[in-house]
């Protein structure tokens, strides 16, 4: 096996349950995971109203969830207010940081 410096040969698998919760995803229900610099994709087993599994014909129902990764100070950064006091802007997906 290939090792890289800072790389853990290993993590728990409560440090992995820590970290799915951290963005939503429950441990129990993940089916595959990939991380990329441009967002993290879920493959996770669906639940009925009941909170029990099924299946799509044989195959078991699954959902497959998109988290972008973003630049947060793109989206959301602090603008002076009118008495001088800063203000948080909305989350509307502009560059605030380029306003004049």
């Amino acid at each position: 096996m290939l090792t890289v410096p800072g790389v853990p040969e290993f993590i728990t698998r409560e440090q992995l349950a820590e970290w799915l919760a951290a963005i939503g995803v429950e441990a129990r229900d993940l089916q595959t995971l990939t991380v990329g610099r441009g967002g993290i994709t879920a493959r996770v087993y669906a639940r009925n109203e009941q909170g029990h599994r099924y299946c799509v014909g044989s195959e078991p129902a699954v959902h497959e969830v998109v988290i972008e990764v973003k630049d947060a100070s793109r989206f959301v950064s602090h603008i002076p207010a009118e008495d001088g006091e800063a203000v948080e802007a909305p989350d509307v997906g502009v560059d605030y940081s380029t306003v004049v």
